[in-house]
């Protein structure tokens, strides 16, 4: 249950926080939301998964905020294996620790912001040095995460049905990403005004 709802509630919780806090991305994904659809029965898994600038939000959010920033542990395999270059001897503990990898300027430009612009071919010109190689948030090979379609499937659900019924604002101006992290966030109440469209 962990694994499955608590790192998408987390991420959604990040992507919310980040695009409130970056008004003009967040003009641009509700009205790429609103013109493709006018209600929810419009929205299916096909047709929500086509809206460019929604998938490069939910990218951009899973760099900056990923919902599991420490690295988990896996062991190197025994007769030794080359990670990252260098080779380790069997039996090693190895790990990625997200929030380092994907806020490194080795990495990538500007890892601090937030700019979903930087996933989508318009971007490419200024973050095409970037190093999506190193952008693993369901982690790589065998024990990557199995639950990985259904989570951008679930978060495409719930940020277009959120964003194509309600215009939001911060409720306050705290720095909410001022949290401590453990396996996961510990995350503090994300206070946020909802006001339905048309109303």
């Amino acid at each position: 249950m962990i694994a499955g709802t608590e790192t998408t509630a987390t991420e959604l919780s990040g992507m919310t926080y980040h695009l409130l806090k970056n008004p003009a991305r967040m003009a641009r994904l509700t009205k790429e939301i609103r013109t493709a659809f006018s209600s929810l029965e419009d929205i299916n898994l096909v047709n929500i998964a086509q809206l460019e600038y929604l998938n490069a939000v939910i990218e951009e959010g899973l760099r900056i905020y990923p919902p599991v920033s420490v690295g988990l542990p896996r062991s190197v395999p025994e007769g030794g294996a080359k990670v990252g270059g260098m080779w380790l001897p069997g039996g090693t503990v190895v790990s990625l620790a997200q929030y380092a990898a994907y806020h490194s300027e080795r990495n990538f430009k500007d890892p601090d912001s937030f700019v979903p612009e930087r996933w989508m071919p318009e971007g490419q010109k200024e973050y095409g040095s970037d190093d999506a190689r190193a952008f693993v948030p369901f982690l790589h090979g065998p024990r990557n995460c199995l639950g990985r379609n259904l989570a951008y499937h679930e978060m495409r659900l719930v940020l277009t049905s959120v964003l194509l019924n309600f215009d939001l604002e911060l409720a306050d101006d705290t720095v909410w990403t001022d949290q401590n992290v453990y396996l996961l966030w510990d995350k503090k109440p994300l206070m946020i005004k909802l006001t339905a469209v048309g109303k």
